[in-house]
């Protein structure tokens, strides 16, 4: 029974690995309704709506409006619902492609005030300029 038990700890811990992966990919095509239906899909397959909602301290209601494809998780929110699930998120710098033009530290985010809510790539920035 212990081997059983052990077992189901390690296709847990897979699980997560394999979530995480499939969470970060997402994020990683800045595709904000594929994450947050993917994640809607982790919390319905590894806890549920109902148990995740009590953990995160939200209603289920609420849970899935934020885990479809037009939620928009407060940072807050994400965090919360990360958690239970055994994932957080982490920053990472953005390495640079071959053959793609140096960018400077703070080059396109948004300022406080600016009409953008999101960053912008250097061709947005100079495409918006014009």
């Amino acid at each position: 029974m212990g081997e059983a038990l052990e077992l189901r700890g390690e296709q847990h811990e897979l699980r997560s690995v394999i979530d995480a992966a499939r969470l970060d990919a997402a994020l990683e095509t800045s595709d904000a309704e594929s994450f947050t239906k993917l994640l809607g899909e982790v919390i319905k397959a590894r806890l549920g709506y109902s148990a995740m909602a009590s953990a995160a301290g939200l209603n289920r209601t609420a849970l899935y409006k934020i885990a479809s494809r037009e939620g928009n998780p407060a940072l807050h929110t994400l965090v919360s619902l990360l958690t239970p699930l055994g994932l957080r998120l982490s920053i990472k710098v953005i390495t640079e492609q071959p053959g793609s033009a140096r960018r400077e530290p703070g080059a396109g985010i948004a300022s406080p005030g600016s009409s953008h809510a999101y960053a912008q790539s250097p061709t947005e920035r100079e495409s918006s300029a014009e």
